[in-house]
């Protein structure tokens, strides 16, 4: 158990840092109005621990483009709450402390006795949590356009730090008496991931203020367009919803962002006919967006239109041509077409790529996928399972 303490002193000083901050957030983020969740979502994910549990972060941002790119929402709101972040570990730096400490040690050191643990401050738990902003502020537009260079390519040395330790996790887990430690303290990894996701959504609710924006103007902004339709959405007003949507695609009809997001809207809203038409308007705006075609592949999945979502998923695959959502729709729509040998290939690549398309939870949670797909991928993950167990009793 020694040997993997660092883990859990790395897990828990982060996740209990966030639970006693207050930040005093001065200027408004449009974006945190409708990024929160999704800023939320990577700054998590961007744990290896973390993500241990709940999914990659490279596929969630894939799945999630939109709210990424330069100007997405999530984007802006994660910069605002990196620079929140910065200004309250300046605000709360006291010199003193650090020199306390030395002293003691050094007192101690005269004795013989080596210095304690270092117990980090709440200046210094707050700067990290700001560089980890900053870094997925500079590194997801990069990655949601598909370049996940930046992403994986440390800038300064406490990414150094934090990317060493999270290769040193996923070696730590090749070691089974590590995954049964894993499975041992699931619960409270899971109640602290979510206690950091609750204080960046806190955070961003701060920045985004408190007055709702006004959707009274013509044109409105993107962004209060796209609240007003998701509002709209969740009362049941359909008529509303696409009023909003329209006035959102008016405000700046060239961003194909616009559609993918009222996409996933209809989407989530079980309005399948609607979700179609809006990755369709994606896709005459950017004919190579990845989103687009596979976003628009599921809901093509989901209305059994199997040969069309076939060839929506192949131009994905064109563009991004293992991508492992991707790999695993068109093997749904294999199976569905009795192509089965292909079918099964496909998914085990898809795995090969993301393990958690073997966990059809996840996959709806974490990648949106519907029940029509979890069923249809059933029987390739069974098949994909059984093949694994042979392979490592063989």
């Amino acid at each position: 158990m020694e040997r993997h303490a660092f883990t859990f002193r790395v897990l828990s000083a982060g996740a209990m840092a966030c639970a006693c901050i207050v930040l005093e957030a001065r200027s408004q983020e449009p974006g945190c109005r409708t990024g929160a969740i999704a800023a939320a979502d990577a700054y998590v994910l961007s744990n290896p621990i973390y993500s241990y549990f709940f999914g990659d972060l490279e596929q969630y941002v894939t799945s999630n483009a939109a709210h990424f790119r330069a100007e997405g929402d999530a984007s802006r709101c994660i910069a605002a709450l990196s620079g929140v972040f910065f200004r309250s570990a300046i605000q709360l730096y006291d010199p003193t402390d650090q020199t306390r400490r030395d002293e003691l040690n050094a007192q101690l050191g005269k004795m013989g006795i080596p210095p304690g643990p270092q117990e980090s401050t709440p200046s210094t738990q707050l700067y990290a949590a700001s560089m980890r902003l900053a870094r997925l502020a500079r590194a997801l537009p990069a990655a949601a356009n598909g370049d996940f260079g930046p992403l994986r390519t440390p800038a300064n040395d406490m990414e150094r730090m934090e990317a060493l330790a999270g290769m040193t996790f996923r070696l730590l887990l090749q070691d089974p008496d590590m995954q049964l430690i894993m499975s041992q303290v699931e619960p409270m990894i899971r109640e602290l991931a979510a206690l950091e996701h609750k204080v960046i959504q806190k955070q961003a609710a701060a920045l985004a203020g408190q007055n709702e924006p006004s959707c009274n103007v013509t044109p409105a902004t993107g962004e209060c367009g796209l609240l007003e339709g998701f509002r709209a959405l969740v009362t049941g007003n359909i008529a509303g919803a696409k009023q909003a949507f329209l006035r959102l695609r008016n405000s700046d009809p060239s961003n194909e962002r616009w559609p993918l997001a009222e996409a996933i809207a209809w989407y989530k809203a079980g309005r399948l006919a609607e979700a179609e038409q809006a990755n369709r308007r994606a896709l005459e705006i950017n004919p190579n967006s990845f989103t687009g075609h596979d976003n628009l592949a599921f809901v093509l999945f989901d209305l059994y239109r199997v040969s069309e979502s076939l060839t929506h998923w192949e131009a994905a695959l064109e563009i991004r041509k293992d991508d492992p959502d991707a790999l695993a729709g068109k093997a749904i729509a294999l199976q569905s077409l009795q192509r089965s040998a292909e079918a099964v290939e496909l998914y085990r690549r898809a795995v090969r790529g993301n393990s958690n398309y073997l966990d059809c939870e996840v996959m709806h949670k974490q990648y949106l996928w519907s029940t029509t797909a979890c069923e249809a991928a059933a029987p390739l993950i069974k098949q994909v399972r059984e093949s694994v167990r042979t392979m490592r009793n063989a």
